[in-house]
């Protein structure tokens, strides 16, 4: 009871935060003008782009499940693409805490010791 009234807690000053850190960012932007400006954007190239950062970032994900691989684990490479989803999200916050991240997110979705997967990302 303790433990989920404390999550509720925590989930609540993030969302605030996030609220108020939104308010920052957008609280002199004109909304009509935006609205008539994405009206006329092209979005080919952007759905171009958004192919082609998926495909590299499938590729890295393969790349490290092929180095994971000798260490005698088989991790999936979905997990393996949603594990370096989130360090590069971690990198956002903290230049560099996102190797460390990604090895602790695959880390307790595959039960892999987190200093093999550590390695993997120096080499």
């Amino acid at each position: 009871m303790r433990k989920s009234i404390l999550q509720t807690l925590k989930f609540l000053a993030f969302f605030a935060l996030g609220i108020v850190l939104l308010w920052f960012a957008f609280r002199s932007v004109d909304f009509s003008k935006l609205g008539a400006e994405l009206k006329d954007a092209d979005y080919s190239w952007l759905v171009l782009s958004l192919l082609f950062g998926l495909f590299a970032y499938i590729s890295r994900a393969r790349r490290w499940v092929l180095l994971i691989n000798p260490l005698g684990f088989r991790p999936s490479i979905r997990n393996a693409f949603f594990a370096l989803m989130a360090g590069y999200l971690a990198n956002i916050a903290l230049p560099r805490i996102g190797e460390i991240t990604r090895c602790v997110a695959l880390g307790k979705k595959e039960k892999i010791p987190v200093d093999q997967l550590i390695g993997t990302v120096v080499i």
